[in-house]
């Protein structure tokens, strides 16, 4: 009788899946997860997708992806290890080394948690397999420009500026930065250097004022 249990084993998530496919199962435990959420069960929340990210066995292997980083985020509400958690979120950003949306949760658990080990050459080797990356040579530009090394800052501000150059916060970072070269007195023709900082401030505040006559037009 018991010789005959493995044979007889079925797998779950195939039976789940050949009932609702395998974008309505992701949505399903999603839902779960965020009723779980809801109630302020971050905790069970995370368990329940990670459980689910691990055991089942996606085709499409967005839908498990989708459910890693779903546990990030409420992971991110707990006060577990950090260091465990810091470990997660590197494995997604070097997935996704160009998603925006990864390296805000990266840098969200960075504010919330200090938790400052190794994240400066953490993010500089990543810039160095992905130099078109524009989330991460933005994160670049802002550890340089709240540590006082507003050249590099700069610097990495006009890379990016060169691949985007329509995005309004873009021109403000770019503005905020020659502002604080400009109080070099070493600096020379510092005065050109405020003027084009105000170039770059009043670019942000037209294509912002653009931005929102185009929302109000279209409302």
């Amino acid at each position: 009788s018991s010789k005959t249990i493995p044979s007889m084993r079925i797998h779950l998530d195939d039976y789940i899946q050949s009932l609702i496919g395998e974008d309505d199962l992701t949505d399903l435990i999603t839902t779960t997860a965020e009723r779980l959420g809801d109630d302020g069960e971050f905790e069970e929340a995370v368990k329940v997708l990670k459980f689910a990210a691990n055991r089942i066995r996606f085709k499409n292997s967005e839908n498990a992806e989708k459910l890693r980083t779903m546990a990030l985020t409420y992971g991110l509400k707990t006060k577990k290890d950090n260091s465990s958690f810091f470990r997660g979120l590197k494995v997604l950003t070097d997935r996704h080394p160009f998603s925006l949306r990864t390296w805000k949760m990266f840098v969200r658990f960075i504010d919330k948690t200090e938790y400052t080990t190794n994240t400066p050459r953490f993010v500089n080797k990543q810039l160095d397999k992905h130099p078109q990356s524009v989330p991460i040579r933005l994160l670049n530009g802002h550890h340089f420009l709240t540590s006082g090394t507003t050249k590099r800052a700069l610097e990495e501000y006009i890379k990016i500026y060169h691949t985007i150059n329509g995005d309004p916060f873009l021109h403000l970072f770019i503005g905020v930065a020659m502002l604080g070269m400009s109080l070099n007195r070493k600096l020379p023709d510092r005065h050109l250097m405020v003027t084009k900082a105000f170039a770059f401030l009043f670019e942000y505040k037209r294509i912002r004022c653009e931005k929102k006559r185009n929302a109000f037009t279209e409302a």
